[in-house]
């Protein structure tokens, strides 16, 4: 969601979030249970003019889930009435 909205974010190196952002590339990561490096990477976006810009340039748009369930659906209609257009 927040990648929706073109926000870079700070997440820990494990999870979901992790498999998403790319180290200084569109977010940040932290080692996951340190609060130091968690405090390090938030004093780096404090400091480091530019550096929300820079990452949220770097975020890739966002495909709504409502695209790919609509040509899903389309493809099943088809199959279904022998319209074999796909």
């Amino acid at each position: 969601m927040v990648f929706m909205a073109h926000i870079p974010v700070i997440t820990s190196n494990i999870g979901g979030m992790a498999e998403l952002v790319q180290d200084g590339v569109n977010g940040l990561l932290f080692q996951v249970g340190d609060s130091k490096d968690l405090a390090k990477r938030i004093q780096m976006v404090i400091d480091a003019t530019g550096l929300i810009e820079r990452l949220r340039k770097n975020i890739k748009p966002v495909i709504p889930i409502e695209n790919p369930a609509l040509e899903i659906r389309e493809i099943y209609r088809s199959l279904v009435s022998g319209e074999n257009n796909v």
